[in-house]
């Protein structure tokens, strides 16, 4: 009895632990994700704002 009890509190503590782990790569994949997101918007509208802008229609 006393060593299921044992073998119960570490099968729990390692569950913690792969669920804290899971979130911690979920965070960072999001975290991620937004980052590339912004950069992609960032260029998008860097390229946009040289494509309309009237300094690029003031040609030779």
């Amino acid at each position: 009895m006393r060593r299921e009890v044992e073998m119960e509190k570490y099968l729990n503590s390692f569950s913690r632990l792969g669920a804290t782990l899971a979130m911690v790569l979920l965070r960072y994949r999001e975290r991620h994700l937004n980052e590339s997101r912004e950069h992609h918007k960032t260029e998008n509208l860097v390229r946009w704002s040289r494509l309309h802008s009237p300094l690029s229609r003031v040609g030779p």
